[in-house]
């Protein structure tokens, strides 16, 4: 297990990345895919427009293809690596349909200080995460980006809505 915040249930450590099981009804994080199901994955990339951890030594391996094509969108959308830049790229199989959808998230410079760039993490996975979301992604995987606690709180974060006040359908003023 792998702990984060006050949940360490819902974060599991598998190797190089992780994988977070919120207990919300709305979203839901897991490796379990059903044949439906939609996937995403969150890759990072620096001012540079490398990717954080190289497509080579990734985990959750990109074909060359496809990692030519999204920097090449990277270009045309005229995105530099910034903290909050995000572009969701399409992965197709050789069928035509799309396999999983990959966000690709700014890292800011890799000049920075230690603490800046763990807070980079923390914002970029969060801003991949919503992405997602909003695309209807169920299953998730995130690179670790260097540092996976950061990853974690971010995504964790990410995916957080608070509610505590809401008031229930039954507790309306009619």
């Amino acid at each position: 297990m792998y702990s984060l915040i006050r949940s360490s249930k819902n974060v599991l450590l598998n190797g190089n990345k992780f994988v977070i099981y919120p207990s919300y009804k709305s979203f839901k994080f897991s490796t379990l895919s059903a044949l439906n199901s939609s996937k995403g994955l969150i890759l990072g990339f620096n001012s540079n427009l490398e990717f954080s951890n190289g497509s080579d030594s990734n985990p959750f391996p990109i074909s060359s293809k496809s990692a030519a094509c999204i920097v090449d969108e990277l270009k045309t959308r005229d995105l530099k690596g910034k903290i909050g830049d995000c572009h969701i790229h399409y992965e197709k199989s050789d069928s035509g349909s799309i396999s999983r959808q990959i966000a690709v998230v700014g890292l800011g410079n890799t000049s920075d200080s230690l603490q800046e760039q763990n807070e980079n993490i923390r914002t970029a996975v969060g801003t991949g995460v919503k992405s997602l979301k909003a695309n209807n992604v169920d299953s998730v995987d995130i690179e670790i980006m260097g540092n996976p606690s950061s990853a974690a709180e971010g995504a964790y974060l990410g995916i957080y809505k608070f509610d505590a006040c809401k008031s229930s359908a039954s507790d309306k003023i009619k």
